[in-house]
Order: structure tokens, then C-alpha cells, then sequence
């Protein structure tokens, strides 16, 4: 079982899930459920590839971008330099 800071793993993502839903109503609150099904900082993968062409089924192209990025993109939060490189280089 894997704890998040504000409870369990399954906490976590149904917040997630319920916060999207009530503060970006334009948007599918799928990706906020999701984002961690691929991948965690912690290399947690709680999802098998196998499932990949099942779960893309489900979701949007852009539901399904968003929920393949995030584990990338938290990486490089944690990596250190990335939000420096990105406000040197926010006029591009």
C-alpha cells in the first residue's frame, strides 16, 4: 500500500479528481485522476504497460497527453534546473 501526504494513494487521486472537477469545469477531471497511473517521483508504476492500449481507449488525445506526460514532467521538477531553464527561456 502506498501513503500520499493527504492519505492514501486512492485519497490522493480521487482529491485530485474532485478538486479538477469543481475548479477547472472546462476541463475533464480524468487527467487529475489519473496522473500518477503511469508513474510516480518515486518510481512507483501502478499501472502494467500491458494495459496502455486499453487505458487509451478510455481517455481523449488530450486526456490521454496529459495523463502520459506527468511522470516526465515531475521528473524534471525534482531534477533542479527546470524551472530555472524555463524562466530564462519564458520569451521564446
Amino acid at each position: 500500500r502506498t501513503e500520499h501526504a493527504d492519505g492514501s494513494f486512492l485519497d490522493h487521486l480521487v482529491f485530485c479528481h474532485d478538486y479538477a472537477a469543481r475548479h477547472y469545469p472546462d476541463h475533464s477531471p480524468n487527467v487529475a485522476l489519473l496522473h500518477s497511473v503511469l508513474g510516480t517521483a518515486t518510481n512507483y508504476f501502478p499501472m502494467e504497460a500491458e494495459k496502455m492500449p486499453k487505458l487509451m481507449e478510455l481517455l481523449t488525445d488530450f486526456e490521454a497527453l496529459h495523463v502520459q506526460v506527468f511522470p516526465s514532467i515531475l521528473r524534471l521538477f525534482y531534477a533542479g534546473d527546470f524551472l530555472a531553464e524555463l524562466e530564462e527561456n519564458a520569451h521564446r
